[in-house]
């Protein structure tokens, strides 16, 4: 008898059409490219914890919440290692390897963007990922070499004020 939980589907995930090219360039068949999904949308998606971009199931878990046996989650994860999509945490837990990929911010950038290659997907989410970073860094130099870390917002200077604006990434789904 297979055990299944009920799980709760609650939020959103985002999934960029250039995933794709893992079944086009047959980096992975059908049903890896299901669980690869599947895993998505067991991962923490709220930044400020470490656990963010990790799914925190064990196998067993997993195996029960899609009603496969363990021994093909175990399968499914060793083939996701090998193609660079996930990777293991010193917990235990499953790493979504450039899991900021997912996020709102850089698949809106990713998504204006044509892409003919995964080694071009790689390259090109590498530069919005560090670019985002490199905005984040300085916005938060500035702030501090004002010593204003609340009353300034690039945003405010622009005409927006903080409660008509929803940074998508502060959705905790």
């Amino acid at each position: 008898m297979k055990m299944r939980r009920s799980l709760k589907p609650k939020g959103f995930i985002n999934i960029p059409r250039r995933l794709s090219l893992y079944l086009k360039e047959k980096v992975f068949d059908f049903s890896d490219y299901g669980y690869y999904i599947f895993l998505l949308q067991e991962a923490d998606w709220f930044q400020p914890r470490k656990t963010f971009g990790c799914v925190t199931k064990t196998n067993i878990e997993l195996a029960i919440d899609s009603g496969c046996n363990p021994s093909t989650i175990g399968r499914r994860n060793e083939k996701l290692e090998k193609c660079g999509l996930i990777s293991k945490t010193e917990e235990g837990y499953i790493k979504i390897n450039q899991f900021e990929k997912f996020t709102m911010s850089v698949i809106v950038e990713l998504s204006k963007m044509d892409v003919a290659s995964l080694q071009e997907d790689i390259a090109q989410t590498q530069e919005v990922i560090a670019n985002r970073q490199l905005r984040i860094a300085e916005s938060q130099k500035y702030r501090q070499e004002n010593n204003d870390p609340f009353r300034h917002s690039p945003l405010r200077d622009k005409g927006v004020i903080n409660e008509e604006y929803i940074d998508p990434n502060d959705i905790p789904f």
